[in-house]
């Protein structure tokens, strides 16, 4: 998400304690410890970096990490999908124009097999970046709406606003319950760090340690 990629929810139901863990479900595959010889890396300040990459192979299940993947395939920028073909047809030693014409879903499923490559985490933020804007803009609307940051349908279109504390993210999902999938909200809350903190280290700081402590495994 650039700055005018943000998004938000509110929702109003039970509140959790706040070193509460979250129920995923039963779909298998997404949250979990780092990939297989993979590390979690931190920050300088001591956070748990969410890269695409880590988003994608632990918050994100298997049909969520699908159709984010297959979105990328159809909506995403010409450019940006001509660059990861060309990245994954090497990969995977592939003809470029043998990739290009395969079906959706295989494409998707071709891209998800790399999803430890360091060579596509453009790509793999384009994906969520994609999937966000295009997907979840009722979620990204409502947490931005419960932050007060201004907003239209959960893009952020202005420049000054104030990025919420540590303390209000958690509270905006405590009070989430059942309007959202934990796992969405984490996967938004993890994106939102890595895309919006590039520019804005705040966001970095007041969602990473959230998505820690929804999902205590992954630390």
């Amino acid at each position: 998400m650039t700055e005018n990629t943000e998004s938000g929810t509110r929702k109003g139901s039970g509140k959790r304690a706040e070193n509460a863990e979250y129920e995923f479900g039963e779909e298998g595959g997404g949250v979990g410890g780092a990939g297989e010889g993979e590390s979690v890396e931190g920050t300088e300040d001591g956070l748990s970096e969410w890269s695409a990459r880590r988003i994608l192979r632990e918050i994100a299940g298997p049909s969520e990490r699908q159709a984010i993947l297959e979105t990328f395939w159809e909506e995403a920028e010409e450019g940006a999908r001509r660059e990861a073909a060309a990245v994954l047809a090497k990969a995977l030693r592939f003809r470029e124009q043998t990739l290009r014409k395969a079906p959706l879903a295989k494409k998707a499923e071709l891209l998800g097999s790399r999803i430890g490559s360091p060579d596509l985490e453009e790509t793999f933020e384009i994906a969520l970046m994609t999937w966000h804007t295009l997907k979840a803009g009722g979620l990204m609307a409502a947490f931005l709406d419960r932050w007060g940051v201004p907003h239209q349908g959960g893009l952020i279109e202005v420049e000054e606003y104030e990025v919420p504390a540590a303390a209000r993210v958690q509270e905006a999902v405590d009070e989430s319950g059942g309007r959202f999938p934990p796992r969405a909200v984490a996967l938004y809350l993890a994106s939102v760090g890595l895309l919006m903190g590039e520019s804005r280290p705040e966001w970095r700081e007041a969602t990473w340690p959230v998505v820690d402590r929804m999902l205590p495994g992954a630390q």
